[in-house]
C-alpha cells in the first residue's frame, strides 16, 4: 500500500508530488459522496484504502467507517456475482477456459480457482 499522506506531507521524489497531484484533482474531480460513502463517479467504485487515508487526512468531506463498510459489501457482492456466473457458464465457455488454462500451465496440471475453490485438472 502507497503512503500517499507520507508522499502529500514530505515528499522526497518529484514522482511523488506528481502522483499525489494526479490522486488529488481525481479525488476534488471525480469522486462523489452519497449517504457518507465516498465513490469514483467513473466507476461508482469506493477508491482503494490507501486513497480514503489521503481523501480523510485533507478532509474530503464523507464517513470512513461507511465507506469501509460500503467496500466490504461491494466486494461480497462482486464475489458473489463471480460464483454465481462460474457456475452458470455453458459447457463450450468450460471448455474455451480448459483450454486456455492448459495452454499456459500445461497438461496435466492442476489449476484452483482461489474465489471459489474448485479445482481442474488439465
Amino acid at each position: 500500500m502507497t503512503n500517499y499522506v507520507e508522499y502529500y506531507e514530505n515528499p522526497k521524489h518529484q514522482y511523488q508530488i506528481d502522483e499525489v497531484n494526479r490522486i488529488m484533482d481525481n479525488l476534488m474531480n471525480g469522486t462523489y459522496t452519497e449517504n457518507g460513502v465516498l465513490r469514483w463517479t467513473s466507476s461508482n467504485n469506493v477508491p482503494p484504502e490507501d486513497i480514503l487515508e489521503l481523501a480523510d487526512h485533507i478532509c474530503l468531506g464523507f464517513d470512513m467507517a461507511a465507506t469501509q463498510e460500503a467496500r466490504k459489501q461491494d466486494v461480497s457482492n462482486a464475489l458473489a456475482a463471480y460464483i454465481e456466473a462460474q457456475n452458470n457458464r455453458t459447457p463450450e465457455q468450460i471448455a474455451e477456459e480448459e483450454a486456455e488454462m492448459r495452454a499456459a500451465f500445461g497438461p496435466g496440471e492442476t489449476v484452483v480457482n482461489v474465489f471459489t475453490g474448485k479445482k481442474v485438472t488439465l
